[in-house]
């Protein structure tokens, strides 16, 4: 899934529009998107997937991780109200280089041993742990 515009509501969780993308099966990519107003900008859950440049702007989460593997990284996302990448206490060490602003928690759920570097502007808790 590449180049794509998606757009919505944070309002309209319960009604269809809580996912931009559901990344599984065993490999693919999600990459150049703007996603915008949805509960989660994009959840991943084969580690196949790799989560790269892409926009992310006024979600709940901007990414939900579901796998133990997948690359997550170059990805801009901002005004997030709980989290800008949910790590779901998965220990994914393939979450780098992302850019996280004006969010609660920077990445949320994360094991203690994982070392995730990012660039955080404007974020109450930058990690939290399970």
């Amino acid at each position: 899934m590449t180049g794509n515009l998606v757009a919505g509501s944070p309002s309209n969780i319960g009604i269809g529009i809580f996912y931009s993308f559901v990344a599984g099966g065993a490999a693919g990519s999600v990459s150049g998107n703007t996603i915008m107003g949805l509960g989660y900008g994009i959840t991943v859950s084969a580690d196949g997937v790799s989560v790269t440049s892409n926009k992310i702007v006024n979600t709940v989460d901007g990414i939900a991780i579901g796998s133990l593997a997948a690359r997550i990284q170059g990805n801009s996302i901002t005004k997030a109200g709980q989290a800008g990448i949910e790590f779901n206490c998965l220990a994914d060490p393939n979450v780098l280089s992302n850019t996280i602003t004006d969010v609660a928690t920077g990445i949320d759920h994360v094991p203690g041993a994982v070392t995730s570097i990012n660039t955080y502007f404007n974020v109450g808790t930058i990690k939290s742990g399970c």
